[in-house]
């Protein structure tokens, strides 16, 4: 484990082009801190790259300068820092970065999911930051850059979506402080909040209500799951952005410790995201399934049929359930 301090130190020394790459179907963690960043590290007159597998999701791109985040090409990983953030593994940043990972000089692993593997040459995790826009903050400071109100934009958004609005476990003083400290640099509060919670797209929408309308409880009304397959997607042209979110409504159920959502991603290729209250550690849970996260929220993928998805893995998780009591 590397402290603030040396991977400052490290940053400062390197006279190389950094990439920046944020984890696949990303969210507003990732990218506000992928954007904090990289418009930072370009303060100091570094060259710096932006990059996500998954582009920029519709709710995201009035985040300062979000343009400029691209698809990776290979060449962005030759002779390069490269510095994953958000990434609990390396594959979170996409199957075909894996092999270009390997061809760069340094790689920065920059997260906060208690389940990262330290995938890095360079390792800079805290389990206790709210959020990866969190450490992400401090480094920054640490490098004597100034935070500007795009910087703090893209840091504010990182830390609201990643605590539910300041709802969530894993809201602390030092989250809120964070806020306090990003809202006094003049950044439009306003303008986040409309754009994350006031313009939200219809097909959104439309999803809640065909989850809502499939939503499972388990007997003892402790688990909740709902299920999306291929033919409701495409019936609605959804994407994955589409359903950020909407797990917590299975979680929100009262008496339910476990919520799960269920997305019918390919041929025997389920997007699982799971939702936890108080006693079930989900990180646990999605980690049987080759998947990780937070202790609260975790996702994984599995390579079976939907139905034996949810057969498996809502069975799992009523285990869970019952190792807690």
């Amino acid at each position: 484990m590397s402290s603030l301090q040396e991977v400052a130190q490290l940053l400062r020394a390197t006279q190389s082009p950094i990439t920046v790459i944020g984890h696949t179907n990303p969210d507003g963690d990732t990218l506000g801190s992928t954007l904090a960043f990289g418009l930072g590290l370009q303060k100091m007159g570094k060259k710096v790259t932006m990059l996500n597998i998954d582009g920029v999701p519709e709710i995201y791109r009035f985040l300062p300068e979000s343009d400029r985040i691209v698809i990776p090409e290979a060449t962005h990983f030759l002779n390069r820092v490269v510095v994953c953030v958000d990434c609990s593994d390396p594959k979170r940043a996409g199957d075909e970065v894996i092999p270009w990972l390997a061809r760069a000089g340094t790689v920065i692993n920059i997260d906060h999911h208690i389940s990262n593997e330290f995938f890095g040459t360079v390792n800079l995790v805290d389990s206790e930051a709210a959020s990866a826009g969190l450490i992400i903050m401090e480094l920054l400071k640490e490098l004597g850059v100034m935070i500007d109100p795009d910087i703090a934009t893209c840091l504010y958004v990182s830390l609201v979506t990643d605590t539910g609005s300041f709802r969530y476990s894993n809201t602390s003083p030092r989250a809120h402080q964070a806020a306090a400290e990003l809202l006094s640099t003049g950044l439009d509060q306003d303008v986040v909040n409309r754009e994350l919670y006031e313009e939200v797209p219809l097909t959104s929408l439309r999803l809640i209500q065909a989850g809502l309308d499939n939503l499972q409880l388990s007997p003892c009304g402790k688990v909740a799951w709902m299920t999306f397959n291929r033919q409701v997607m495409e019936s609605l042209n959804a994407k994955d952005e589409h359903l950020e979110g909407v797990v917590n409504y299975a979680k929100s159920i009262k008496g339910v410790e476990v919520g799960i959502l269920f997305r019918e991603s390919g041929e025997q290729l389920i997007k699982i995201s799971f939702r936890s209250k108080s006693t079930v550690n989900v990180s646990d849970l999605a980690a049987k399934f080759g998947g990780g996260g937070h202790v609260r929220a975790a996702g994984c993928r599995y390579r079976v049929t939907l139905a034996e998805a949810v057969e498996n893995v809502v069975a799992a998780a009523l285990e869970a359930v019952l190792e807690t009591k």
